[in-house]
């Protein structure tokens, strides 16, 4: 692990839960590590690290002009539109995300996250609004839906007030944080860098949505996927800030990596006041790592437990699952196109996460390579059908590993580049596994496949399922049974 990572995060840990932290402080990207030291998160973080004294300062510099006058002399005609903020008349609203693979039909059914539980909770609760993170590369007006979608772009006077923010958290960073001496003048230059970041500057837009979407609503119930990321702690306070009344409800519904220090937290500003979960090994965690949430925490499953028939396959069928980052998807690509060189007699299936469009990569930087393996594909089909036929999976930090997991596929862990950092979502548990370096040491675990017999597979179902549980209606109705009592 490179040492100015650690520093770093261990530095971050110590201003995030500082007296004198912001809200803004809260918002710089360079202070966040959501999935820990996922090669995604902390890649900008490295570039910033590894700048010397003088690459900071004009960095800084140029952070400052290139994200605030550059930037809003470019968008100037997207800014002196008069973008006013919806209002809405339901009491219940779900913030999740839309994709691509979603289609341009949107309804509660279809979200990516909360489809399993949507109906049981317009059951209970009413009418629910859904306020989108538009991931996809189509515009809002074409999507065939009556969700509310973030703005990726205000008007000038909230992008000033952005900048505002950010001239006051220079300060609160200079005198607060430097001058005490908590931190030194390098970190004090590299936060700066980061507090004018485009980066920065979108969770600050999102903060202020928030905030208005608050003022100009009546929200009761608020559900949100919650994952460590630090438009989740602004949204937080932002509700906590304008309506006490609305009660907020953080959707666990992946993994929790290692080190994640933000679910510690106990600061009830950021802190959210129910938390349902994926299943109870990540209840049984959070409540380890945080008492805070005791009695406050509800497994309502996920939609990621589901059970395939298995079909049998005369050849081995090898599904590779890249977490939805580029830098990812690009590894795992070029393992997938070496392994089907080396191996012609398995079939080797990658899938795309809905966040990456795979076949664009695949079309700009390795058709050639993919023309050449007849065995090797990038799947169109559903994940049912691909889990279906599937006897082993190449996976990195994609949770989507457990959902293979409890259909019976061994599972392979991809540790490339000598790498140490691991961002194994399995690694805390107890699920038998492969370790697979580099393509030449594929051959070893294909040698070994014949001890990891059915008494392992069925081991590893059983221990997935903590993960990924089927939908629990019982604690869905001891939730309502609770806020019930409190109204």
């Amino acid at each position: 692990m490179n040492k100015k990572i650690i520093d770093l995060y261990n530095k971050s840990k110590k201003i995030l839960t500082d007296k004198n932290a912001t809200v803004v402080t809260h918002s710089i990207d360079f202070l966040n590590f959501p999935y820990s030291f996922h090669e995604y998160f902390i890649e900008g973080k490295k570039k910033i690290l590894e700048k010397n004294l003088l690459e900071i300062i004009f960095f800084s510099v140029f952070s400052i002009i290139k994200n605030n006058v550059f930037w809003i002399l470019i968008y100037l005609k997207h800014f002196l539109k008069k973008k006013e903020f919806e209002t809405f008349k339901h009491k219940v609203v779900i913030i999740s995300h839309f994709f691509n693979q979603n289609s341009n039909k949107f309804n509660g059914k279809k979200d990516w996250v909360f489809n399993g539980i949507f109906e049981n909770l317009r059951k209970n609760l009413g009418a629910i609004k859904f306020i989108l993170f538009n991931h996809s590369n189509l515009e809002e007006k074409k999507i065939i839906s009556d969700a509310l979608f973030l703005k990726k772009s205000l008007n000038f006077k909230y992008e000033l007030k952005i900048f505002i923010f950010q001239i006051k958290e220079t300060k609160n960073i200079f005198f607060n944080f430097f001058l005490q001496k908590k931190i030194n003048f390098i970190t004090f230059l590299q936060i700066l860098s980061s507090i004018f970041t485009i980066e920065t500057r979108l969770n600050l837009r999102l903060y202020i949505q928030f905030l208005e979407i608050h003022k100009k609503n009546n929200i009761k119930f608020l559900f949100f996927t919650y994952e460590g990321f630090s438009w989740e702690k602004l949204l937080i306070y932002a509700s906590k800030e304008v309506n006490l009344h609305c009660k907020l409800i953080a959707y666990q519904f992946s993994y929790i990596p290692k080190n994640s220090f933000w679910i510690r937290s106990k600061n009830k500003k950021y802190c959210p006041d129910y938390i349902f979960t994926c299943g109870n090994f990540n209840k049984k965690k959070i409540l380890k790592l945080n008492s805070f949430y005791k009695k406050k925490i509800f497994n309502v499953g996920s939609n990621k437990y589901f059970n395939v028939v298995k079909k049998f396959q005369k050849k081995l069928n090898c599904l590779i699952i890249p977490k939805g980052t580029l830098l990812e998807s690009k590894a795992m690509l070029m393992l997938s196109i070496n392994l089907a060189k080396l191996y012609p007699s398995i079939n080797f299936i990658v899938r795309s996460h809905p966040l990456i469009n795979l076949l664009k990569i695949y079309k700009n930087n390795f058709q050639r390579n993919f023309d050449r393996n007849r065995n090797l594909t990038i799947s169109k089909k559903s994940l049912n059908k691909d889990i279906m036929i599937a006897n082993l999976a190449i996976y990195r930090g994609s949770a989507l590993i457990l959902s293979a997991i409890i259909n019976k596929v061994i599972p392979i862990y991809y540790k490339y580049l000598d790498n140490k950092n691991n961002i194994d979502p399995i690694s805390d548990t107890k699920i038998n596994k492969f370790i697979l370096e580099d393509e030449n040491n594929f051959k070893k675990i294909l040698d070994k496949l014949q001890y990891f017999d059915q008494k392992k597979i069925i081991r590893n179902k059983e221990i997935a399922l903590n993960f990924f549980s089927k939908f629990e209606k019982k604690n869905l109705l001891n939730f309502y049974k609770i806020i019930s009592f409190q109204h």
